[in-house]
């Protein structure tokens, strides 16, 4: 099901915070705004590819730069970070 973005708080909220009480009818905890979804927009990022699950045994230092180059603003999270670097590695851009 595709959730809705709150039409008051305009896609600040967050995306768990918007509950459907009835079949198109939503309700925001954050603001406790109550809304139809043809009211509301779409919310999510488009998707960019197939997600399969692995797992990556690195050594504690390796991910300990990782998250230290997510958190120094290098990507938004492990994932795209990884994704970035797979993709660089593949067509040197």
């Amino acid at each position: 099901m595709t959730i809705p973005q709150c039409p008051k708080c305009l896609g600040e909220e967050s995306p768990h915070s918007v509950e459907n009480i009835k079949y198109d009818i939503f309700k925001c905890h954050e603001c406790h705004t109550v809304f139809e979804f043809d009211q509301a927009k779409v919310i999510g990022r488009p998707p960019i590819g197939v997600t399969k699950k692995q797992s990556l045994t690195l050594q504690e230092e390796t991910w300990e730069w990782i998250e230290e180059s997510v958190k120094n603003g290098h990507a938004g999270n492990r994932s795209e970070f990884l994704r970035d670097i797979i993709e660089f590695a593949r067509t040197g851009r």
